[in-house]
């Protein structure tokens, strides 16, 4: 019996051999590229259906080529299996966000629909390597919907041959599932694409209109474990910037328009513990690259020419050609913004080092590496205005190898090496940036307290208002006592923001002899009439509590005639300032983190004294918070923010963002 069952062995792989020498055979008057012999060897048992895809095209010398860039880059891509014991979240989750919208709070109960779904199916998923998986049905449509795609655009309007391999005719941009039919729905679903081309309407028109009819938004409460399916995604319409933009990736793709995921890994200011970078969909047309953020339709070609970014990498199907930090990615910083190269000084030989961005939980994160060459390492193509570590691997930890490093806007690499002999008095007021460039809302928030009114009357309907002062040259995030030199006594006080324009407002109070005075309190607003329930926000002295509003009115009632001439006023804020009873430690970096103190804050500002100059700096608040950003000083002992301080006002205006068409 046992050797019967050899013998039967035997006779099957007899038969397997036969019949994969004939394909093979069968495959003599085309000849396979190394490459893809490669693939077909990793394919194992799938090895057929890849097999399958290639005498299909065999006749087609275009799609045959497209066949074994597929095939030859597929080593290296899978998914996770498993995930449709999500779906029903999905679909419980679907009518609450037609109905109550795609709000943060939505995301919150989606969150926990996943986390007990995921919690009761531990052992449901599985990874799925392309290569051993893919069926072959599956990847001739994808080819031949791509092709279809691609001759339906305009001549004038196709991308070139290389261009299409790498951006349209891929059947996946990240770990998404494999989804059979998806391109051919999304194919027919946005037909009127090709309709409107053909009408010779502006192909950035047509864009534009596609990116509104898709309609997804980044909400970053949705959290998921894996990557989201795509039929998912669109189902639900809202995810991370990473989920929303492989949908549109993929959308792109299958109207043949070049489309890929451009992503930096970090921020190179603004490091906190949520800090995991930004994806946004980058598409072609001609010679011209747009970078769209997908939440909001906004060109930010310019935008990222100013902010500051240390390395962006685009996704490709592709495998590496050359050396990148991640997998399946190409370095495009130098197509965003000027760089520069930054050597290696170190008298350590070492064959590979990485560049690393401050974290105030990992402390420091790699973004880029480089090996030895010619005797030298040297960072390629990195962004300016920021402060960088460099690093190599040891026992799996990052070690820091050299000083940190500010390369400022004039391509100067300085040294941050803490001067001992050189003392400064350090002057600080916050624990990270006051903004970023790719945000200016902050700078928004305090300017909004501008123009607003204080009035004072002895009607409740304010119908005899009197103006008490305007307000002017607000520009400050803390609390501000605001005095009117007002001595007439009113039994009504009020706060008006300035004309149709959006007011942000934290904290309004009524003051005498330095004392908060507590009485009944209302807000209106014809703009958005549900804030009369939101009054408790403006005195509960927390500053993260605010209230957004045009045609905004904070009404004070008393019984009785009261003179009151001073206001506390604060802006809507990110609560990093520093703050009166609140924990502070100071560090600076001296081949790791010194303290240089720590001390209660009794006041808006801390001062240190007898500070190491020319140092990095790092203050802690070890009350509460998770923000926080590394900081250096001026000559005057006052923090500067790299990326951010050298950031000139007159470019505000130059930054204010363009949708990619204003119909």
């Amino acid at each position: 019996m046992k050797n019967s069952l050899v013998n039967l062995k035997t006779i099957g792989l007899l038969i397997g051999a036969f019949f994969s020498a004939a394909i093979i055979a069968g495959c003599d008057n085309y000849r396979i590229p190394l490459e893809v012999r490669r693939s077909l060897k990793a394919a194992g048992q799938n090895r057929g259906e890849l097999m399958a895809v290639i005498n299909h095209f065999k006749d087609d010398s275009e799609k045959l080529q497209a066949a074994y860039y597929l095939i030859s880059n597929m080593p290296g891509h899978y998914y996770i299996g498993g995930q449709c014991v999500f779906d029903p979240a999905f679909d419980q989750i679907k009518p609450i966000l037609e109905k109550t919208g795609r709000t943060e709070g939505n995301g919150v109960i989606f969150t926990k629909l996943i986390d007990s779904i995921r919690f009761n199916n531990r052992d449901a998923f599985t990874v799925e390597e392309d290569i051993k998986t893919i069926r072959s049905d599956y990847l001739i449509e994808n080819i031949d919907l791509a092709f279809m795609a691609y001759y339906s655009i305009p001549a004038d309007l196709r991308c070139e041959r290389e261009t299409f391999l790498k951006f349209v005719l891929p059947y996946r941009n990240s770990r998404e599932p494999i989804e059979p039919g998806l391109r051919k729905y999304f194919f027919q679903e946005y037909h009127w694409v090709f309709e409107r081309m053909q009408q010779y309407d502006s192909f950035k028109n047509v864009i534009c209109d596609l990116l509104d009819s898709i309609d997804i938004r980044m909400r970053r409460t949705f959290e998921y474990p894996f990557v989201i399916p795509l039929s998912n995604s669109y189902k639900i319409g809202v995810g991370n910037c990473d989920d929303i933009v492989n949908l549109a990736v993929f959308i792109f793709r299958a109207l043949g328009i070049p489309a890929a995921s451009d992503y930096i890994p970090f921020w190179g200011t603004g490091a906190s513990i949520r800090n995991t970078g930004h994806t946004w969909i980058a598409f072609f047309i001609g010679d011209t690259i747009y970078a769209v953020d997908t939440n909001s339709n906004q060109i930010r070609n310019h935008l990222y020419r100013h902010e500051v970014l240390p390395k962006i990498y685009r996704r490709c199907f592709e495998k590496n050609k050359t050396e990148c930090f991640f997998p399946n990615s190409i370095d495009v910083t130098n197509q965003y913004r000027n760089t520069i190269d930054i050597p290696l000084n170190s008298n350590k030989r070492i064959s590979k080092a990485y560049l690393n961005l401050f974290h105030p939980v990992r402390e420091w994160v790699p973004v880029d590496e480089s090996r030895r060459k010619r005797g030298k390492i040297v960072f390629k193509d990195v962004g300016k205005n920021i402060v960088y570590a460099i690093s190599d691997a040891l026992n799996n930890k990052t070690k820091v190898i050299n000083s940190p490093f500010y390369v400022n806007n004039k391509r100067e690499i300085i040294e941050l090496i803490p001067d001992h002999d050189k003392t400064i008095t350090a002057i600080l007021t916050r624990k990270y940036p006051p903004y970023v460039i790719r945000n200016l809302n902050k700078l928004r928030w305090v300017n909004s307290i501008n123009g607003a009114e204080i009035q004072a009357s002895n009607k409740t309907d304010f119908s005899d208002a009197v103006t008490l002062l305007k307000i002017k040259d607000f520009n400050s995030s803390n609390k501000q006592i605001i005095k009117t030199g007002n001595k007439e006594k009113y039994k009504n006080y009020r706060l008006v923001s300035a004309g149709s324009s959006e007011i942000h407002l934290s904290e309004f109070h009524l003051m005498k002899n330095d004392t908060i005075i507590m009485t009944d309190l209302q807000v209106f607003s014809t703009w958005n009439q549900r804030l009369h329930g939101d009054s408790h926000k403006l005195v509960d002295n927390r500053p993260l509590t605010y209230i957004n509003a045009r045609y905004l009115t904070v009404n004070y009632y008393f019984d009785e005639p009261v003179a009151i001439s001073e206001f506390q006023i604060q802006a809507r804020n990110d609560d990093n300032n520093v703050k009166p009873g609140c924990h502070y430690e100071l560090m600076y970096w001296d081949d790791g983190w010194v303290s240089a103190g720590s001390k209660y804050a009794n006041d808006t500002l801390l001062v240190y004294e007898n500070i190491p100059s020319g140092a990095l700096y790092w203050l802690r608040n070890r009350t509460e918070g998770i923000e926080e950003q590394i900081f250096l000083l001026d000559d005057k002992g006052y923090q500067y923010w790299p990326g951010v301080t050298s950031f000139n006002d007159s470019y505000h205006e130059f930054l204010e963002l363009e949708r990619l068409c204003n119909n």
